[in-house]
């Protein structure tokens, strides 16, 4: 729930008018206690982002007069476990961000659309939310499979494509892919790093134009280009960048959207290949229950993966149960073995007020022989189980 802060009005000493100016704040604190088990052993933590991502946002609106008017948004991490001035090695216990890290825009709107520069979420990305009942958030997130190509043990030792790198990122990572920041890997041509990640789903872009045009009918565009990526880690200049861009239909009960985004990967330290993604969402809502379905692909190279998921949200009072069953399935010409995985996710939240929840839920992936998806790492082929118990309060 937004609280505005300030709405100011101000005529000044000779009687000209200033526009009116509003500047809002808004945020969530969701904490969790997390358990994760495969059959290599067992961890429990305290979690954010279970059920929504923990944030601050300060938003700001200026009228300038004809339809027109200025906006800006800094949306920042919060880690509530961790305290402003707590250090750990642990990525889910580190308090250090940059501010504005999230979403960080300026930018122009009128009768003819939206324009922003600036960090943002990608138009793509945005349209996993409609297909993921969990919302991408917390042990029953659709990203835990699609959010990367391929995750697997064979692909540390065996070549994708000459010279081409895969991405080493970690499971805190992949919880907040700032896909600009992802550096390639700075060992020799060809090197392999042991339970990589091949190249993650870019949710966020830096050094980014995005137009939004005005909604006809249903029917609203975005676009993005990324203007230069993150030129500090590829001798390119251009790791990170590229574009994306989405199409959504509003109407009634019924969702539906489609989005692409190609994005330049390093695949050396002077390299980079395109990574491209292509994702087709819904949801329908019956009044009694939503359905939602998601289809997913990428591509890197002669790695190819494919993402499917179907969901369903059933309200029941102040209860909401969720569920979701995810399927993933990679296919490259360069190398041999199965590293596909399947993933059940349920969960529960009880809504004690409008703005705060309390929530239960659980996630099992079960990998093909060479796959290593899960909240931990299991050994290749091995099943992994996650649940965790959490608040999420809003204002």
């Amino acid at each position: 729930m937004k609280k505005t802060l300030i709405a100011l009005a101000a005529v000044a000493a000779t009687g000209a008018a200033f526009a009116q100016s509003t500047v809002a704040l808004s945020g969530t604190f969701d904490l969790s206690v997390q358990n994760a088990k495969n059959d290599v052993g067992s961890a429990t933590s305290m979690s954010k982002n279970g059920m929504a991502s923990s944030r601050i946002q300060f938003a700001g609106t200026e009228d300038l007069g004809g339809g027109m008017k200025a906006n800006f948004t800094c949306d920042t991490t919060l880690t509530p476990n961790a305290g402003v001035a707590y250090a750990s090695a642990s990525a889910s216990a580190s308090a250090t961000t940059s501010f504005c890290d999230r979403i960080g825009l300026v930018g122009v709107q009128g009768g003819f659309g939206r324009v922003d520069l600036g960090g943002d979420y990608t138009p793509l990305f945005r349209i996993t939310g409609i297909a993921d009942p969990f919302g991408t958030n917390g042990v029953g997130s659709w990203y835990n499979l699609g959010g990367v190509i391929a995750r697997g043990v064979d692909l540390a030792t065996t070549s994708i494509s000459s010279g081409v790198y895969v991405q080493g990122l970690t499971n805190a990572s992949l919880a907040s892919p700032w896909y600009a920041s992802a550096a390639a890997a700075s060992a020799a041509s060809g090197a392999r790093l042991t339970e990589s990640v091949a190249s993650v789903n870019a949710a966020r872009a830096n050094n980014t134009i995005t137009y939004s045009t005005p909604v006809f009918n249903g029917v609203q565009a975005v676009a993005m280009y990324m203007v230069d990526g993150n030129a500090s880690t590829n001798t390119t200049g251009k790791l990170g960048a590229g574009t994306s861009l989405r199409v959504r239909y509003d109407a009634g009960p019924l969702t539906l959207a489609v989005g692409t985004q190609t994005i330049k990967h390093g695949v050396t330290t002077t390299t980079t290949a395109n990574v491209g993604t292509t994702i087709l969402a819904g949801s329908y809502d019956f009044g009694v229950a939503k359905a939602t379905f998601g289809y997913q692909t990428q591509k890197l190279e002669s790695l190819k993966g494919t993402d499917t998921i179907l969901g369903l949200i059933v309200p029941m009072g102040a209860n909401t149960i969720k569920a979701s069953y995810a399927i993933k399935s990679v296919d490259t010409a360069n190398s041999t073995g199965e590293f596909g995985a399947k993933q059940l996710a349920l969960g529960i939240a009880h809504a004690l007020s409008k703005r705060t929840d309390v929530y239960a839920q659980y996630a099992r992936v079960t990998n093909d022989a060479n796959a290593q998806y899960g909240v931990l790492t299991p050994t290749a082929g091995s099943s992994a189980t996650a649940y965790q118990v959490g608040v999420r309060h809003a204002f």
